[in-house]
């Protein structure tokens, strides 16, 4: 029979870090992890002490099945690899593509209670041209387009959503 999978929050993670918790003497459950754990970690100043605390409590990470790039709802465990030569992947991943990884900060902050309602205001902007910069090169022009009439309506939501009475 195998065991239950339990996701282990990067701020879990932490709290192992700090000893409070011990989630290693937890022989009866597999942990895992996704590669956002990776976004978490590369902002830290400290990446490898999450590396090892991943590993220490043999955290397994889980990886979305995907078929022409939709997400097929399976999952599998990625095993075999340490914690730590999955987030040199990612690293070297993200070096070769121009991705603004905050580009969903404002958005994170304003739902959170915080933030710029002018930084949020920007936000289709900066994701019709992360769009932009991420197609760009590829054979087919009409994407330049699609992100244009995004533009507008990123713009209207994000409108409604700082609307007062909301």
């Amino acid at each position: 029979m195998s065991k239950p999978l339990v996701y282990v929050d990067q701020n879990v993670i932490g709290l192992q870090l700090q000893g409070k918790l011990n989630l290693a003497n937890a022989s009866s459950v597999q942990w895992v992890y996704s590669k956002e754990h990776f976004a978490e970690i590369r902002r830290s100043s400290n990446a490898e002490q999450y590396l090892v605390a991943l590993d220490r409590i043999d955290a397994k990470l889980l990886e979305l099945e995907s078929s022409n790039w939709k997400i097929t709802g399976a999952a599998r465990l990625v095993e075999g690899v340490t914690a730590e030569q999955h987030y040199l992947n990612y690293c070297d991943v993200l070096s070769d593509v121009d991705f603004n990884e905050n580009l969903f900060d404002p958005f994170q902050v304003w739902v959170n209670g915080g933030g710029d309602e002018r930084l949020l205001r920007e936000l289709p902007s900066q994701i019709a041209k992360q769009i932009l910069v991420l197609t760009e090169g590829l054979p087919h022009d009409h994407f330049s387009e699609r992100a244009d009439a995004l533009e507008p309506d990123f713009s209207n939501v994000i409108e409604q959503m700082v609307a007062p009475g909301k």
